[in-house]
């Protein structure tokens, strides 16, 4: 699913607890996350904002 998400410029920005069993992944578009601070990325273009960070 990660990787549909990430073809259509989405990335994941936080995972969200529903319950103490189940968990959410919450994704936004790449342009709009203001804060890069992952070691890791899925798209190219968060890829190209976190190295010049």
């Amino acid at each position: 699913m990660t990787e549909i998400l990430a073809n259509e410029g989405f990335e994941p920005v936080r995972n969200i607890a529903i319950d103490e069993d189940r968990s959410a992944l919450r994704f936004g578009r790449v342009e709009n996350i203001k804060k890069m601070v992952r070691k890791f990325t899925y798209t190219k273009v968060r890829k190209e904002r976190t190295n010049d960070q």
